[in-house]
């Protein structure tokens, strides 16, 4: 049974004479690693084959000195050289043992580089006897004691490696198991044996684990080999494992027993993490240092138009003024651009999601685009007929395309070709599981691909980096595609990126598809030119921040609207329970204490069913407005917002039938 483990192992088993390094033996798995024939190694050393490479030599005699100093070496990172001259990676591990009186060398070799090495049928070693003597009770015995001493050699590798190693019968009960696998859970081999595999303490002890392993077995029962990475608890703690089974068939291909194999992999697994762990601290750097470098700039500008108008009133000179509160204002504009597009980076925007039917919208965008890019890039449409609809912010895809639009007409300086192509694409599961956070479904695909000079794939690599740019200095933020890119996965969607040097780039946006049907955007942007609201209607304001409180209440009050102030959400939800009559709730959505604006608006409606409520955040908190999915009569703004927006917001809620004037 021994023997069959023996050859049966995928990984390379050695036996060789310590006195001079002399091959003894090798299993079927040196063959394959190292592609060399058993009988071209037996009686010759490994120097003499040849599987060490020659810039190795300082490697194989530290080796070879940690072998005779300690007996053993465990896991020893080396390479190897195969019959064809291919170098390899490979982890090794090698015992000395005591067989009939003579040191021999017990080597168990695992190629690293290709884990997944198949299993090759046993070699038929019988032209051994026909070296056996003539009679047949010599050549009885001759074979006898080989199979003695193979059995021997094979036991010795079995209670000595430092892998799990066990025996099963095709029920998955169990027939023995080796020193190692025992000792991690500190049992003999009597407390294991004539169990089954699935209720040893090996996965008792973790749970959903036994039933894993039962259904591995029946697996393995008939006739299929099964490998998976698993997690158990030990009497050590928690342990990462490869673990496999293999069955041992007979000549009629029928299972007589399992083998079972696990190396531990906790420790790679460990680094691993942490190596991830690194890259988001490094991409968290990347993003504040270039958000700290953006805003100090932009407060440069602000700061210094605000202390110009100081000293101009100083000094009596107002005729500037309006000037550098132009400036002052088009800065600020630019750092609410830069805000957007960080929360489209974290996936923490405000959307506004509404059934979207993209070839309308791209068609409805066509000429923008063309006017964006210019008379030198020419602009293509192919649209599928049959496009799906989707759900989404429908205004923040119209910008995500422009977006990609003006990085094109930048890739081609001396004019091209831009297509905007849509398509209906089904990802399935298996195609899915190589994506991060994809489910798999039907999506509509919008292409944009333009023939410009592309990316090499160090650049690709880097594209939805924040702040990563190749434009020059001042002609690009480096957050376009990073905010396409979290507005999409936000949207439930993915992007996909093709580029080739000299060839062009193509930007493949996959959104869900939605079944219901696309829902036309009748409104239109309204000036700040209509009449004030009824004087009737009674505001109630909630806002921790008092200075944009008292901007907001100003404001309201002098459009003629009555205003109630609350600074928290226990404040608000006082005024709102009592018989106070009140037409509109404007709340910010992150408020103090144990109350969000969320939470005191839902309170509200329960004694106001029609309260009509507008929030006002500056980012979206998801677990606040419930991921985009608010109810009837509720509005979301996300500051810093114009306001003239905010009072044609505050018209539109109470259906005044006119936008409030704001003079200012």
């Amino acid at each position: 049974m021994y023997r069959r483990v023996f050859y049966a192992s995928p990984d390379y088993i050695a036996f060789s004479r310590l006195s001079d390094g002399t091959y003894i033996d090798v299993n079927p798995g040196f063959e394959r690693m190292l592609g060399y024939k058993r009988t071209e190694v037996i009686g010759r050393t490994s120097k003499e084959v040849g599987i060490w490479p020659e810039s190795d030599a300082a490697q194989r005699t530290a080796y070879v000195e940690q072998l005779r100093k300690d007996g053993l070496v465990k896991d020893y990172p080396g390479r190897l050289r195969t019959s064809t001259g291919k170098i390899i990676d490979v982890e090794a591990s090698a015992n000395i043992l005591e067989v009939d009186g003579e040191l021999i060398l017990v080597a168990i070799v695992r190629d690293v580089t290709e884990r997944n090495r198949a299993e090759h049928e046993l070699r038929d070693r019988e032209t051994a006897l026909r070296q056996l003597n003539e009679t047949l009770e010599q050549r009885v015995q001759e074979r006898t004691a080989q199979l003695r001493a193979s059995e021997t050699r094979i036991r010795s590798i079995f209670e000595t490696s430092y892998q799990f190693m066990g025996l099963l019968a095709p029920d998955g009960t169990m027939l023995d198991a080796n020193r190692a696998s025992l000792e991690s859970i500190n049992a003999k081999l009597e407390d294991v044996t004539g169990r089954a595999l699935w209720d040893t303490p090996w996965f008792t002890a973790t749970p959903g684990m036994p039933e894993k392993i039962r259904a591995s077995v029946a697996a393995v029962g008939k006739g299929e080999s099964v490998r998976h990475e698993i997690t158990v608890n030990l009497p050590a703690g928690v342990r990462t494992f490869d673990f496999s089974m293999r069955p041992i068939l007979d000549a009629g291909g029928r299972v007589t027993a399992i083998v079972p194999e696990a190396v531990e992999i906790t420790e790679r697994r460990r680094a691993e993490d942490a190596l991830r762990q690194a890259q988001k601290m490094e991409a968290v750097g990347q993003l504040t240092g270039g958000l700290a470098h953006d805003f100090n700039n932009l407060l440069a500008g602000i700061v210094g138009n605000l202390q110009l108008m100081r000293v101009r009133i100083g000094q009596g000179s107002t005729g500037s003024l309006p000037r550098y509160i132009d400036a002052a204002e088009s800065i600020a504009d630019r750092a609410a651009a830069l805000t957007h597009r960080l929360l489209a980076f974290s996936r923490r925007q405000t959307l506004d999601p509404k059934i979207t039917n993209v070839n309308r919208l791209v068609a409805s965008m066509r000429e923008l685009i063309q006017r964006t890019v210019g008379p030198g890039v020419q602009v293509h449409t192919e649209l599928a007929a049959d496009a799906w609809n989707t759900m989404c912010d429908a205004h923040q895809l119209e910008s995500a395309l422009l977006n990609l639009a003006i990085n094109a007409r930048d890739a081609m300086p001396n004019g091209g070709r831009l297509t905007i192509e849509t398509t209906n694409s089904i990802l399935y599961q298996a195609q899915a599981a190589t994506q991060e956070g994809v489910s798999p479904g039907r999506y509509v695909t919008i292409s944009v691909t333009d023939s410009g000079t592309g990316m090499p794939p160090e650049v690709m690599a880097r594209a939805f980096d924040p702040f990563f740019t190749t434009k020059p200095i001042g002609q690009g933020t480096g957050l376009g595609l990073s905010m396409i890119f979290g507005f999409i996965k936000q949207s439930g969607g993915y992007v996909r990126l093709h580029s080739e040097p000299g060839v062009g780039t193509t930007v493949r946006i996959d959104l869900p598809m939605h079944g219901g049907e696309a829902q036309i955007d009748k409104s239109e942007r309204k000036t700040a030119t209509a009449v004030s609201a009824a004087a009737s209607a009674t505001v109630l304001l909630v806002d921790d921040e008092a200075p944009l409180r008292m901007l907001l209440a100003e404001i309201l009050s002098g459009a003629g609207y009555a205003v109630i102030e609350a600074a928290d959400g226990r404040e608000g939800l006082k005024i709102l329970q009592s018989p106070q009559h009140i037409d509109l709730l404007v709340s910010d959505v992150g408020l103090p204490g144990n109350m969000n604006g969320r939470q005191m608006a839902d309170a509200a409606r329960v004694l106001r069913p029609g309260l009509k409520v507008i929030f006002i955040t500056g980012y979206a908190e998801h677990a606040a407005l419930g991921n985009g999915q608010l109810d009837t009569g509720m509005q979301v703004m996300t500051k810093p917002f114009a306001l003239d927006t905010f009072m044609a917001k505050v018209s539109e809620s109470l259906d005044a039938g006119a936008v409030s004037q704001f003079t200012g």
